[in-house]
């Protein structure tokens, strides 16, 4: 089983229904999924709620807090993470690493091996 978090945008030009694309930063989402032989299975799809909190650092708590939950519920093998990319703004790129950041550190106290893929562009 392979966790993948991933922080979730809205675009400014687009306006969207989908309930993944609130405001910048305000969640970040994540996938367990299993695979039998070439064949996927979504097990599991969520998002992390950030909109209560105001301080960067109180919302790589709660990332941390919940991706440990989530490692300790499904036992995945490993965890997929974006790559880190480098967009037009540094401010929203850092914030974005600081919440892979506290997955990355919620893997690592549960021992589980960290895969990182490119990101789409």
């Amino acid at each position: 089983m392979i966790l993948k978090p991933c922080t979730c945008f809205e675009s400014k030009t687009k306006r969207t229904h989908n309930p993944w694309h609130r405001s910048r930063h305000k969640m970040t989402g994540y996938g367990v999924i299993r695979t039998v032989g070439t064949v996927p299975e979504l097990l599991a799809i969520g998002a992390i709620d950030l909109s209560k909190y105001d301080d960067h650092y109180l919302k790589a708590e709660h990332i941390f807090e919940r991706t440990a939950g989530i490692i300790d519920e499904y036992h995945p093998d490993e965890l997929a993470i974006e790559a880190p990319f480098f967009g037009k703004k540094r401010s929203v790129d850092a914030k974005a690493w600081k919440a892979q950041g506290a997955a990355i550190a919620a893997a690592l106290t549960r021992s589980l091996p960290i895969f990182e893929y490119a990101p789409e562009r």
